[in-house]
C-alpha cells in the first residue's frame, strides 16, 4: 500500500471493540496477504485479505483480513488523510501494553 503522512486514524478491532480517533503525524504502512482496491464516492477503499500489518509511527497493528478507508480533505492550507481501518480475526496492537486512560487514542 505504501506510505501516507499526516492522517486521521479511526480503529476497529473486532465486532465488540469501541471506536476512537486521533491525528497523528507520521507516515503509515499497510501490507497484506491479498489486496484489492476500488473507488467508493470520495474514498479509497483497500481489502486486505490473509495477513494485514499496519504501522503507524511505533503504532502497529495486525490481524487476518482488514478494510481500510482512506479519504483526503483539506484543513486549511494542509491536506489530511482520514483513514479508517476495520480489522477482523486475531486483530491485535502489540505496541500497546496497557489499557489507555478513557481520553487516550485507542491505538
Amino acid at each position: 500500500m505504501g506510505l501516507l503522512a499526516g492522517c486521521l486514524l479511526a480503529l476497529w478491532v473486532g465486532a465488540d471493540a469501541a471506536t476512537e480517533s486521533v491525528y497523528v503525524d507520521d507516515d503509515v504502512e499497510m501490507t497484506g496477504g491479498k489486496m484489492h482496491i476500488f473507488a467508493d464516492d470520495e474514498e479509497q477503499v483497500s481489502v486486505f485479505l490473509g495477513a494485514f500489518r499496519m504501522t503507524v509511527g511505533r503504532r502497529v497493528v495486525t490481524g487476518r483480513d482488514a478494510v481500510v478507508w482512506i479519504a483526503s480533505r483539506k484543513a486549511g492550507a494542509a491536506k489530511r488523510q482520514d483513514i479508517r481501518v476495520y480489522v477482523e480475526g486475531d486483530a491485535q496492537s502489540p505496541s500497546r501494553t496497557a489499557p489507555p486512560p478513557a481520553t487516550a487514542p485507542c491505538i
